[in-house]
């Protein structure tokens, strides 16, 4: 028997370092200036992701960390025998971290965790990577924000 609500998000809180959320305090600000809010910095981190998720040249930068084969729709990307280290990419040694929380529909956790099978790693690490690249991508960064 299934208990609780069926539209219920899952969370995920990767460890960032102090950039990170200051970007992503940023996209937020954008985001809710229309609003006259208070910046939600998880719904604007879920939007990097998630904007992140569906751009394929940002699965392009990832390929070469994949262990095994990943495909979305009509696009396959081959694993490598020869992957490089995902810690290139998100490995904050020496850098003060922190975690940032975001909230992820089910539908959206089924296409992070086959992502995360292409890696091999734990699915904050993937939530991670897929926010390093957003924010080092501008086009990425605006659409997420809205601008």
């Amino acid at each position: 028997m299934m208990r609780g609500r069926g539209d219920k998000k899952a969370k995920v809180s990767p460890y960032v370092p102090g950039w990170i959320h200051d970007a992503v305090d940023e996209v937020a600000r954008y985001r809710d200036h229309s609003l006259r809010i208070i910046p939600r910095e998880g719904e604007a981190a879920h939007a990097l992701v998630m904007t992140a998720f569906h751009d394929t040249h940002t699965i392009n930068q990832l390929s070469p960390y994949f262990w095994r084969t990943y495909q979305r729709n009509d696009t396959i990307w081959p694993g490598h025998d020869s992957y490089e280290d995902i810690q290139a990419l998100i490995g904050f040694h020496g850098l003060s971290v922190q975690r940032i929380h975001m909230r992820f529909s089910k539908l959206e956790i089924k296409d992070l965790l086959e992502l995360k099978a292409a890696l091999s790693i734990p699915i904050a690490h993937t939530v991670c990577a897929l926010l390093v690249l957003a924010l080092k991508q501008e086009r990425v960064v605006k659409l997420a924000a809205r601008i």
